[in-house]
């Protein structure tokens, strides 16, 4: 396992324990060419963020796996000042990669279209689920309480778990919510963060007493 954020170390796991490097050469010094393949799931290890994947892959000698959670090109289309860095990165691990995992054929389609020279390496691998454990009593008793306080009429409430950026389909979520409350008792509860929030905000203005949004929240929550 490595880790490494853009202006930041490197750290690598081995043998339980966490070793620091200050460069992508002093990190592949301590590979061993031990490994079956390199799979990334996101694109700050490119060469363009000194991530270093060029000398990694040279030193381990395997296939690369790019696990594509989200178009950066997509999103660069319709966010202004966006990190044009991260869109150069991401392209670079595609052009690198064997194999592009796309969790969804949604995301495959729109990487198709955008890099149709990529499509003969594009696959769609969806994420696992764990089977939830059975809820304790506190947290029964917390869910009802919490149903009750945002809900008093015991509306139905609809609940989006995840970053607020267009390839989520929220604002479809939000068209949706907007034309079902013209008919049903609704309430809408989102958590998460994103740049699109405030638009998203704006968009469901008008529904704005029925509306929740949440920070994000870990598994446990």
């Amino acid at each position: 396992v490595v880790l490494h954020w853009p202006g930041t170390d490197f750290k690598y796991r081995k043998n339980g324990l966490w070793i620091t490097f200050h460069s992508p050469l002093d990190l592949v010094s301590a590979l061993e060419p031990v490994y079956s393949l390199v799979h990334i799931q996101i694109p700050w290890y490119a060469d363009s963020f000194e991530g270093g994947l060029s000398l990694i892959l040279q030193a381990l000698h395997c296939p690369l796996i790019y696990t594509c959670h989200s178009i950066v090109a997509r999103e660069e289309n319709t966010i202004k000042e966006y990190n044009k860095m991260l869109l150069i990165a991401q392209q670079e691990v595609m052009d690198k990669a064997d194999i592009i995992i796309h969790p969804t054929s949604a995301g495959k389609k729109i990487s198709d279209r955008l890099y149709p020279h990529l499509n003969h390496k594009t696959v769609v691998v969806p994420h696992g689920l764990r089977r939830p454990s059975p809820l304790s009593i506190s947290i029964r008793k917390k869910l009802v309480r919490f149903k009750k306080e945002l809900s008093p009429q015991r509306e139905k409430i609809l609940l989006f778990v995840g970053r607020i950026v267009p390839e989520k389909g929220i604002f479809e979520l939000a068209q949706a919510f907007k034309e079902l409350r013209k008919t049903h008792p609704l309430k809408l509860v989102i958590i998460g963060e994103g740049p699109w929030r405030e638009k998203l905000t704006s968009e469901l203005s008008s529904e704005r007493v029925s509306v929740f949004f949440l920070s994000p929240k870990n598994h446990a929550e």
